[in-house]
């Protein structure tokens, strides 16, 4: 799509493709984490929120390991990453179990995998 940058990370920028990427991922995992039970606005926002942002930083990381070699391995440490980083976010903003929130962001995440694999394979 277009180059110019729609959202700022420090020095990273989303295109608005990624933007959009990060976006269906969000609709994709929220509701995941209502099903789960989190139903208040201010729990699906803030999980949404997490979401875009550690999509949105993944893709740039991945991005700059493109071309790099070991690109599966990448995207398995960073999807793990993202994992650990979405639990840590959510218990903060979360109350609440910690295993019901680490299997819900593992389902969410899951749900996300398997829509991709629907949507772009």
């Amino acid at each position: 799509m277009d180059a110019l940058p729609l959202v700022l990370f420090g020095s990273c920028a989303a295109t608005r493709l990624e933007l959009g990427f990060a976006l269906l991922t969000a609709a994709v995992e929220t509701p995941v984490f209502w099903l789960c039970g989190y139903r208040r606005a201010f729990q699906c926002l803030c999980f949404a929120g997490v979401n875009v942002a550690t999509n949105l930083l993944l893709n740039e990381c991945l991005a700059d390991q493109a071309g790099l070699g070991h690109y599966e391995e990448a995207v398995a440490l960073g999807e793990a990453a993202v994992l650990a980083c979405e639990f840590a976010l959510c218990r903060y903003f979360v109350p609440g179990g910690a295993l019901k929130l680490a299997g819900t962001v593992l389902a969410a995440n899951l749900a996300s995998f398997l829509a991709g694999i629907v949507l772009f394979w």
